[in-house]
């Protein structure tokens, strides 16, 4: 459990800092969303390959190392925004599917999964909602020190299972993929007729907390239901997206599928856990960048067609992977 609270807050700390440190260099919209374009391909598309070395070695190693890199990123991206933006991207890479890797292996239930990368949205959040706050950036800096050396002293647990090799389900592991695509691509498809001072920290947060909460909900009431109360919620919200406490519900419900997914991802790859949750997050950037480019031609109906298709996918992966899992992960 405490090695997973010291993942939860460094992986807030990490995308803090990320988008934090290329914010305060004060460029124009054009200059900056060029660095966030590269930053998010070195950051996420890299990672099924990281995962796959990661799987072969110590993840533990490779969470310093990815915060070594972050550390130098930041250093340099006032000095050369584009050498520091590669160190930023290709450390958050690395300890990501590093951490992702330890937290698998140590516990056996969904909610950690959705703890950890829900802290890292709230983090980015915080990072957008206060660009310029120095001050708050230098108390998250000696907070960070302080989770880096309780990590450090912090043993790992493994979960006891099989070392005998599973087969990969393809077909589960692409359908599993394309729901993970649709969500990302409904996030930022999505619009909100919204704008006020902290309403991208709320927003952030929201998709946090939801991320957070779909693994409280599906380790409690299990993955179907858990989904359909998200997709309830998230499509009721739809027709109220100039309305904050709605909107924020909206946010909340589409995000709550993240750590099924995941889950879902894992299970479909037993045995390469860190490659597997390095496919999900690469899988988030297609999806992102596409929700941004057809936000403009944004149709209720066919969020709602794409809300139904992901919920399908998702409950059928489920059924499926448990009849065909050789080797149940999480039993």
């Amino acid at each position: 459990m405490l090695m997973l609270i010291i993942l939860m807050f460094l992986h807030f700390f990490v995308d803090y800092f990320a988008s934090f440190s290329l914010l305060s260099l004060g460029l124009h919209y054009q200059g900056l969303a060029w660095l966030f374009l590269v930053y998010n391909i070195l950051a996420f598309l890299p990672q099924p390959l990281f995962g796959f070395l990661i799987d072969k070695t110590a993840p533990k190693h490779f969470v310093s190392i990815g915060l070594a890199m972050l550390a130098i990123g930041f250093l340099f991206v006032d000095v050369s925004p584009w050498a520091g933006v590669v160190f930023l991207g290709l450390g958050n890479a690395i300890f990501h599917v590093a951490g992702g890797k330890i937290i698998i292996n140590s516990n056996e239930k969904k909610w950690p999964l959705g703890a950890f990368v829900g802290m890292g949205a709230i983090g980015l959040a915080c990072a957008w909602a206060f660009p310029d706050n120095t001050d708050l950036a230098t108390v998250f800096f000696l907070l960070t020190v302080v989770a880096l050396t309780a990590f450090q002293f912090v043993k790992m647990t493994v979960i006891e299972r099989s070392d005998e090799a599973a087969p990969i389900k393809v077909p589960w592991l692409l359908l599993v993929a394309v729901a993970i695509l649709v969500r990302a691509f409904l996030g930022k498809y999505v619009t909100y007729e919204i704008s006020f001072a902290l309403w991208v920290l709320l927003a952030g947060c929201a998709a946090g907390v939801g991320k957070i909460v779909g693994g409280f909900l599906a380790d409690r009431f299990g993955v179907t239901v858990t989904v359909i109360i998200s997709t309830v919620l998230g499509l009721a919200s739809l027709f109220f997206t100039h309305n904050a406490v709605l909107s924020i519900v909206g946010i909340l419900a589409i995000n709550i599928a993240m750590p099924i997914t995941l889950y879902l991802i894992i299970r479909a790859m037993p045995h390469y856990t860190a490659t597997a949750f390095g496919i999900a997050a690469m899988t988030l950037i297609p999806g992102f960048y596409a929700g941004l480019f057809f936000a403009s031609y944004y149709s209720i109906f066919v969020t709602i067609g794409l809300m139904l298709l992901n919920i399908a996918i998702i409950v059928l992966a489920n059924h499926r992977l448990k009849m065909a899992s050789d080797v149940d992960l999480w039993k």
